[in-house]
């Protein structure tokens, strides 16, 4: 495998603190690229990591401003984003508040609105470059208890589309990632009975890992994806198939 695929690049993931965010920041580097991880307290989450630190909250439209700056300091260009920042609350209709409602919608919708304005103004100069915005299998699906959850990452697929349609006129290329079930510390919370019955809905019965999902964030990230505009990649073990 060529391992240089984003020699010279400078990535950015937010939520790079995370499993899934620090498995796309390594795949990434080891093939090549600076990376930027951006998430809240980074500098003081990610120890001897090899890779350069930003803290910024992405529900914050001058914390995501201010990060970005960082970059523009720190490497003087951006070639690709990964909007990973997001978690989950379960939680039923009936019972959930408008704060947890905005909240969510304000970290996984409004966030990646904030960084993908702030990193294609960066990408649109350079006439070039790579968004990969993190969805969710559950924005096709839907899933009991995370509505707020699941409207984000649906409002998600809508912006990518509508956004990539404008992107591509600067060669800045826009797509989405919608990963299925992952093994991750938040699913196995969940307990072994949830994970038993989710793999029976599972075709591959299996749960997927970080590095799968990640490789898919790389060929969208290098020249394998510029045929890819607008899309929606689900790397979801035939838990929904599109």
């Amino acid at each position: 495998m060529n391992t240089a695929r984003l020699e010279g690049k400078v990535a950015m993931v937010t939520g790079g603190c995370g499993v899934l965010g620090a498995a796309i920041a390594d795949t990434l580097s080891s093939n090549g690229a600076k990376v930027v991880l951006a998430d809240l307290d980074a500098t003081s989450r990610t120890g001897t990591s090899e890779h350069f630190p930003v803290d910024m909250n992405v529900g914050s439209e001058e914390s995501v401003a201010q990060g970005f700056a960082s970059v523009d300091k720190q490497y003087g260009r951006l070639d690709v984003l990964v909007n990973a920042a997001g978690y989950e609350q379960s939680e039923p209709v009936e019972a959930m508040t408008s704060s947890n409602w905005n909240n969510m919608l304000n970290v996984h919708l409004t966030g990646t609105f904030y960084c993908c304005k702030e990193g294609f103004l960066r990408m649109q100069r350079q006439r070039s470059g790579k968004i990969i915005n993190i969805s969710s299998q559950l924005a096709y699906k839907g899933a009991a208890n995370l509505a707020h959850y699941c409207a984000a990452k649906a409002g998600t697929l809508g912006f990518t589309r509508a956004f990539a349609r404008e992107a591509i006129a600067a060669n800045v290329f826009v797509n989405t990632v919608a990963p299925g079930p992952v093994d991750s510390p938040v699913l196995r919370a969940c307990g072994e009975e949830f994970i038993e019955r989710k793999l029976m809905e599972m075709p591959i019965g299996r749960l997927g890992t970080p590095p799968e999902i990640a490789g898919t964030v790389l060929m969208l990230a290098s020249v394998d994806g510029e045929f890819y505009v607008g899309q929606t990649l689900c790397p979801s073990g035939g838990d929904v198939m599109l």
